[in-house]
């Protein structure tokens, strides 16, 4: 049987010919994640969205992996990160906390 050149341009991947979605047999999927991920792949715009929000969260958690990585104590600014950081004053205050030098609060203390 063949299919006329015009119908396979129009056929996309996971749909059938008539246009309806394919349904997905989770059966032969070895994870959920690759299902998960199977199921985005559909949806280039919810990918998108994915990444999106990925980058946003890591961005807003800067100032915690920054305090780490000086040597900081990070619970802190970890608490007021989460619980005050969508305030964006807040999220400045632990940025700043995070990236202050540790010896000149340590001469303004003595």
């Amino acid at each position: 049987m063949s299919v006329p050149s015009d119908q396979l341009a129009t056929i996309l991947p996971g749909q059938k010919p008539d246009g309806q979605e394919v349904e997905i047999d989770e059966t032969r999927i070895a994870s959920r994640w690759s299902l998960v991920f199977k199921r985005f792949r559909r949806r280039r715009l919810a990918m998108a969205g994915l990444v999106v929000l990925v980058f946003l969260v890591s961005g807003y958690f800067t100032p915690s992996v920054v305090a780490a990585a000086r040597g900081r104590s990070s619970l802190g600014i970890f608490l007021l990160n989460l619980f005050l950081g969508w305030t964006f004053i807040a999220w400045l205050l632990a940025v700043y906390v995070a990236a202050r030098d540790a010896d000149r609060s340590i001469a303004e203390a003595s």
